[in-house]
């Protein structure tokens, strides 16, 4: 795969530009002319960009900027008039095998790096990095698995090996992070890039099972990409991030990641963020704080922990009590036709056309679940 330069970064909640999709696109939209989002992409094309040949399936075309699939799992935002000579070249879309994988990620990283492979990860490391690595992945896809899909969310097969680079310093941490264009803050552990559908982790624990601190790490950002790659949440159209936050910050407890799904509820709260909602609404009627988070982002700058915890709170109870009507709204934010920003009354909409406009009884239904609840 050539070394692209693409737009856009991880943190991009939407595309740029009001998208249109092109007659040239029709067979990766479903039937009502939305996009398939939790289906795997179809027909691939190779194309020409900059003087590189480039291969995958188009997703999304603006008069401006074309979204390309890549057989590597990346999203290319590309110039679209600098892309031409396009062909079609299969009927299906084909990822890259692990032979092709690993000769990109080595031309990108250099021999001193190992790449190897578990049933669902490829995971990129420097020699001598623990190998606890391949099974705690591994661990991670199936406590989410066996989590949603017990519970009736439909999951799909991911469509690539999920890549995981494993950092065994700080300072080879900052600098792959920094090739990726993120500069990180100090603490930072782990990151999930949506466009390179990497997660980027540093062997802080050295793999070490007692690390609680890296295992959440692992917990929160292993789940968005998961998520990302079975059909649960959509690259293209990203969720608010009351729901991505929401639910990897559920996935962070022990009895969840990893748990018993059949167990009662009380084993799989998380009590960190449990304390923190509580502190803040306890004994508070129609603080109208789920419609705040609903509506818009905002919450997790104003005030991050607070944000999180109610985040979480919501995403368990949907998932727990109402998981059904929280399928239906999850799908019908990832067939939302991508655009350059949806609305707050657009948002809100969406989520009440599943779950009802009585925010003051949804909060009281939310507080009571989780008031019975005993870590």
């Amino acid at each position: 795969m050539p070394a692209v330069r693409f737009r856009g970064r991880s943190s991009d909640r939407l595309l740029s530009g009001c998208l249109t999709v092109c007659t040239f696109l029709m067979p990766v939209l479903a039937g009502d002319g939305k996009a398939a989002a939790q289906s795997s992409p179809v027909w691939m094309m190779d194309f020409s960009y900059l003087g590189e040949r480039i291969q995958g399936t188009p997703l999304t075309w603006s008069e401006n900027t074309l979204c390309v699939l890549a057989r590597d799992g990346r999203l290319l935002y590309l110039d679209r008039d600098k892309a031409s000579d396009f062909r079609k070249i299969a009927d299906r879309f084909q990822a890259l095998d692990f032979a092709g994988f690993k000769a990109a990620v080595l031309r990108e990283f250099g021999n001193d790096f190992s790449v190897t492979s578990s049933t669902h990860y490829l995971i990129i490391s420097p020699q001598g990095v623990s190998h606890a690595w391949k099974d705690r992945l591994e661990h991670l896809f199936r406590s989410a698995t066996r989590y949603y899909s017990t519970r009736g969310f439909p999951l799909r097969n991911p469509d690539f090996l999920l890549p995981a680079v494993i950092c065994p310093t700080w300072e080879s941490f900052q600098r792959t992070a920094a090739r990726e264009g993120t500069q990180l803050p100090p603490g930072t552990l782990g990151y999930y890039d949506r466009l390179s559908n990497r997660i980027l982790l540093w062997d802080a624990g050295s793999g070490n099972p007692r690390d609680r601190g890296g295992i959440h790490v692992l917990a929160h950002e292993g789940f968005h990409q998961w998520a990302f790659n079975v059909g649960l949440h959509n690259r293209v159209n990203p969720p608010p991030l009351w729901v991505a936050e929401g639910l990897a910050t559920l996935f962070e407890s022990s009895g969840v990641f990893g748990g018993d799904p059949y167990s009662p509820a009380s084993r799989r709260v998380h009590p960190a963020r449990l304390a923190t909602f509580t502190a803040a609404h306890a004994g508070r009627d129609h603080a109208q704080w789920l419609r705040k988070i609903v509506q818009s982002d905002a919450p997790f700058r104003e005030n991050p922990a607070l944000a999180y915890a109610e985040a979480w709170a919501a995403a368990f109870y949907f998932t727990e009590r109402e998981p059904a009507k929280f399928v239906t709204y999850l799908r019908a934010v990832n067939d939302r036709e991508p655009s350059a920003g949806i609305s707050g009354r657009d948002r809100e909409a969406e989520f009440t056309g599943v779950f009802g406009s009585d925010w003051g009884n949804l909060e009281t239904r939310i507080g009571r679940f989780l008031s019975t609840l005993r870590p």
